[in-house]
């Protein structure tokens, strides 16, 4: 597996040379990065100078699997964020000091792609993708007694439909190679 961490654009087999058969014949396993978009002299500059860093990231593994590839492509991508928050009661018991995840989710063919503030400043969205190609119910486990209300949303927070959470679990249904958006209140 190949990603390319700081651009997007790759040409295969040879350079880009304005040609494009359907389907591409893989006649060798050279990958071009295609760092700029020169081909074009509307709305672009003919040429590109000062220092530049390009990234890339190359595994393998025994048989192909999307899950796998798709999260080593995120996984190279997406650094680790750190977000400040506040300190756990001393009263606490000794296994929350070690910490605990806001929120996790199963099977391992969809993953968090964010949580943040909702737009209405009302509770938190989790938006899942499904990377493995097929749809699939998820489970959002939460922190015990943490959220009191969770609700399916579209892509811009309109609310859908209510959703039962049992025992710190809630499930919905996220479309194969899709996203699914739950505003928690």
């Amino acid at each position: 597996m190949w990603s390319a961490v700081d651009s997007p654009l790759l040409t295969l087999c040879d350079i880009n040379r304005e040609t494009f058969t359907s389907p591409l014949p893989i006649t060798n396993g050279h990958i071009y990065a295609y760092v700029f978009n020169n081909y074009w002299n509307t709305n672009y500059k003919a040429g590109q100078g000062g220092e530049m860093t390009f990234r890339f990231s190359v595994t393998t593994m025994p048989a192909y699997d999307r899950v796998t590839a798709a999260r080593f492509g995120q996984t190279v991508r997406t650094g680790l964020c750190a977000v400040s928050a506040r300190g756990v009661k001393p009263h606490a018991r000794a296994e929350s000091r070690l910490g605990t995840s806001l929120c996790s989710v199963s099977p391992t063919n969809v993953v968090i792609q964010s949580i943040k503030k909702a737009e209405s400043g009302k509770g938190l969205i989790i938006r899942l993708r499904e990377i493995g190609g097929k749809k699939t119910n998820a489970s959002i486990k939460l922190p015990a007694g943490s959220r009191k209300e969770a609700y399916a949303c579209n892509l811009v927070e309109v609310v859908q439909k209510r959703l039962p959470i049992t025992a710190g679990k809630l499930t919905l249904p996220v479309p194969a190679n899709g996203l699914a958006t739950v505003l928690i209140k």
